[in-house]
């Protein structure tokens, strides 16, 4: 069974709040979700969503004091979400099939995306733009590009058989992805 990268277990297992407490000191403060959460991403202060096992998607509008639930259309567990800007995100998942879901309506509604050449559990995803991102992911391995915003996604070369646990672009000709047995490729 894959496990997940440990810094995103252990920063996701339950939501996470910061709390000033006068001007001196922080704590974290817990927020049960009821299930294993694998990603957060925050677009401002007040605005983020959080994904984990059983399709689930959460979305808090006020820094994470509640979190509602936002309806993924899948039971698949999702690994990682990424927004560009309040409103367009897009979440990778999959178990025995990778999938990449997509909203450009803040997670009111989700699309599930056409990937060529699957299945591929789908692990990491980055935006440079809101037309042009890559997708990773293993068993077997593989790299996606989507230039249309996600809709669609086209296998690349991975040039390693190792699964990919995740990706990011400084821009559409500079990027790196990572994986299992310290695999890292530019």
């Amino acid at each position: 069974m894959f496990i997940r990268p440990l810094h995103r277990v252990l920063a996701c297992l339950f939501s996470l709040s910061l709390l000033t407490l006068g001007a001196q000191a922080q704590e974290w403060r817990r927020s049960e979700a009821g299930v294993t959460l694998n990603d957060v991403f925050m677009t401002s202060a007040t605005s983020g969503w959080v994904v984990g096992e059983g399709g689930v998607i959460r979305r808090t509008t006020d820094g994470g004091a509640t979190w509602q639930f936002q309806s993924s259309g899948t039971s698949e567990p999702l690994y990682e979400v990424f927004f560009l800007n309040g409103t367009t995100g897009w979440v990778a998942g999959g178990n025995s099939a990778g999938q990449i879901l997509r909203t450009t309506d803040a997670g009111a509604t989700w699309q599930v995306a056409t990937i060529s050449s699957g299945p591929v559990v789908m692990y990491g995803l980055h935006f440079i733009d809101a037309s042009t991102g890559w997708a990773v992911g293993g068993y077997p391995t593989g790299i996606y590009k989507t230039t249309n915003g996600g809709v669609t996604w086209t296998a690349q070369t991975a040039g390693t058989s190792q699964a990919l646990n995740d990706v990011h672009f400084t821009d559409a000709s500079t990027g790196w992805a990572v994986g299992d047995v310290g695999t890292l490729l530019k």
